[in-house]
């Protein structure tokens, strides 16, 4: 069995001053996603672990769920304030909740409340970030997991819960990482 964790940017709001990942991008970011679980060959049996949200996490989860792979979907938060925060965006809010909602009743996607297991004062999207390690590391045993992320490959910004700290917290912990910049598809 193959292991997968999967963590990226949102697709940008409207209002981001600076554009990190431009939804005109999504073709070209998806195709990315395909090309690496292509090279991967992952199938039945295998799963793929990501958190959800608008953009990458929701792309890599449909790729997945095309090819037969299972999916875990670690929410950080109760689904309604995850809606709300990492889900709908102005303008076009109903395709990315439509598109979350699908994962969640698709019988091959197992989904997990991150928030309802950690103490309030801890950030709920770091908490789930680690949770989603954890469960590779579980899953996977001495036979390790690949990790593929959508990211800007900016350390400088080091937001708890964000893209670059999931990538501090795991990068040497994978048995391969792939990265995709939305900045070069």
């Amino acid at each position: 069995m193959t292991v997968m964790l999967f963590s990226g940017h949102l697709t940008d709001a409207p209002d981001r001053a600076t554009p990190r990942f431009p939804a005109e991008l999504e073709a070209k970011v998806r195709a990315r996603i395909a090309t690496m679980l292509d090279r991967w060959e992952v199938g039945p049996g295998d799963i793929g672990i990501c958190g959800g949200a608008r953009g990458g996490d929701i792309l890599f989860a449909e790729d997945c769920l095309q090819r037969g792979v299972a999916v875990r979907l670690e929410i950080a938060l109760p689904h309604e304030a995850f809606l709300r925060s990492s889900v709908r965006v102005d303008g076009d809010q109903r395709a990315w909740e439509q598109r979350y909602r699908a994962l969640v009743d698709h019988p091959a996607v197992t989904v997990n409340v991150a928030a309802e297991c950690v103490p309030e004062d801890i950030d709920p999207f770091a908490a789930a970030n680690q949770r989603m390690i954890t469960i590779a590391r579980e899953l996977a045993g001495d036979d390790g997991f690949l990790v593929l992320v959508l990211w800007d490959e900016r350390r400088d910004v080091q937001l708890s819960g964000g893209t670059s700290d999931f990538v501090t917290s795991v990068e040497a912990l994978a048995q391969e990482m792939a990265i995709i910049n939305p900045r070069n598809v």
